[in-house]
Order: structure tokens, then sequence, then C-alpha cells
């Protein structure tokens, strides 16, 4: 017995210094502190904004690297099947209404989001979200919005990530529950410790990789893509401009705050889930609705 735990713990090791290698310390998945930073209490008159990245299956190994790194990658930017699954189902038990992009723009624009309003999005796309995401969304009939790093979709080592493909995209998109916006083509990365597409020397640059990710998104999936995600949640107004000028209809942020009719459509809040601020925000706030 002993020597199986000694194996499990050395696998785990193993798995974790894989996971995080030298080349991680690029910064793809960090946010910023101040968008986990949740006020003391949550708008009632809004809609919740979820956003998840990566959805990876229940094991020993994660869960053993959970416990002896506690990396904010396992733990601030991951959940595990059997948490996103039962995270679902105790906001539906609670009567949470979950809402497409499409009813949430729609609700916004009116000025009336339906009691217990709840969106769900995902950033990046990787090989998870097809695998272990899909299965559960469609089982408990939930719609959800992908936002696509267009130029590294099919990628197999994506900072350590296996990138979902196009046809697996594809499928989820005409599951009829999924609908898909940019999260850039290639600029999904730091520079000098700073989101490269918000460095002020690369704005004609982020145009030109905002209307190829598009482009490249619509060729693709025969969609009209409506929305954008700023990578790592954040943005200034020249970034939104741009959104603007090339007609999207949205641009969603990461913020510890619920989605309001008067919010700019291009500053549009997304709390970051995982287990804590699910258990310890998410869902009391529906529940107190």
């Amino acid at each position: 017995m002993k020597k199986a735990i000694k194996l499990i713990i050395i696998l785990a090791l193993v798995y974790t210094i894989f996971l995080f290698r030298d080349d991680i310390k690029e910064k793809v998945f960090t946010v910023n502190e101040s968008a986990m930073s949740f006020p003391e209490e949550l708008n009632k008159e809004s809609c919740i904004g979820l956003n998840y990245h990566r959805v990876l299956e229940d094991n020993s190994l994660v869960r053993i690297s959970r416990w002896l790194l506690n990396s904010d990658e396992l733990v601030k930017y991951s959940v595990v099947t059997t948490e996103f699954e039962e995270q679902l189902k105790s906001l539906a038990d609670a009567g949470a209404v979950f809402l497409s992009e499409d009813e949430l723009l729609q609700a916004k624009k009116s000025g009336n989001f339906p009691a217990k309003c709840v969106w769900v999005s995902f950033d990046d796309i990787d090989y998870s979200v097809y695998k272990n995401a899909f299965p559960i969304l469609k089982k408990a009939n939930v719609p959800f919005t992908m936002f696509v790093i267009a130029g590294r979709v099919g990628d197999e080592d994506f900072n350590n990530l296996k990138m979902a493909t196009w046809d697996q995209i594809r499928e989820m998109e005409k599951s009829g529950l999924a609908s898909v916006g940019s999260h850039t083509y290639k600029m999904h990365r730091f520079e000098n410790e700073t989101p490269i597409f918000l460095v002020p020397e690369n704005r004609v640059a982020f145009k030109s990789d905002l209307k190829k990710s598009i482009e490249v998104i619509e060729k693709e999936l025969e969609i009209t893509v409506r929305s954008f995600a700023y990578p790592y949640g954040d943005t200034d107004e020249f970034t939104a401009q741009a959104l603007r000028d090339q007609g999207l209809e949205a641009g969603y942020i990461l913020a510890p705050q619920t989605i309001v009719p008067t919010d700019d459509n291009f500053y549009i809040n997304r709390v970051l889930v995982n287990d804590a601020t699910h258990r310890n925000v998410i869902l009391p706030f529906i529940k107190s609705q």
C-alpha cells in the first residue's frame, strides 16, 4: 500500500513538473488579483457572467498535484469535472436561469434581466473544454459561449496545453448550445509583464490580429462573430474602441461584479469561477434572489 501511495505521489510530481515547467512563466493564464476581490454585496438587479478556462479530469494525479503545489493554474483557473458538474447542478437546483449570449445581450439592452440570471463562458478553448466540459453542458442543457484563440486552434502544445481542433469547436457550435467569439488570433501572451495587445506600440498590430481572428473564425464555422473576450480579463479604451470599429457588439473583461444594464457593452463583467468562488460567492448570490 505504501509503495502504491509513493508511486502516485511520484507520478503527480512528474505530471506537475511537466505542466508547470519554466515556459509557463510567460503568465499565459494570469489575471489581475483585483479580478477576484469581491465586494461585500453584488447587485441583485443583474445577471452573473461565469468564466471558466479548463475543466480537468477528476483523478488522483490532479488532486495530489493541487494538494502539493496549490498552484494558481490548478486551483484558481481550473475546476475538475466533478466540481463543474456539481456547480451547474447546484445553480440549477437554486433556480438559476441560464442564458445564451444572444439572450444575455438582448436582456441587457432591454434593461430587464430574469431573476437568478446566469451566463456561462469559456476562454482559450483547450481540449478539456471539448472532452470534459461539453458532455456535462449537454447533459445539463446549459448554453455557453467559447472565446477562441483563432491562431492556436488545433495546436498540440500551446504553453503545455493541447488546444481543441476546429472540428471539435464546430461540433460544439453546431450543438445549438454554443456561440463563439474571438480571444485574439495570436496575441494572447505577455510582453514585459504586460499583455502584448495592451502595449501601445502594438496597437496597429492588435487591430490586424483582431480582424484576422474574426475572419478565420467566420470562415471555419460559417457564423458571424459578434464579441471578444480580452485576454487576462483586462483592457483599455483604445482596445475597446478597436472592437467597436470592427463592428463587434460586446467585449468582456474579468471583474468581481455582476452585469447590469447600464454597463458599457465593451466592459461587460465576468466572474472567474473556481471551487472557492462558486461556494463562497456565486451560489449564495443566486440563492439570495
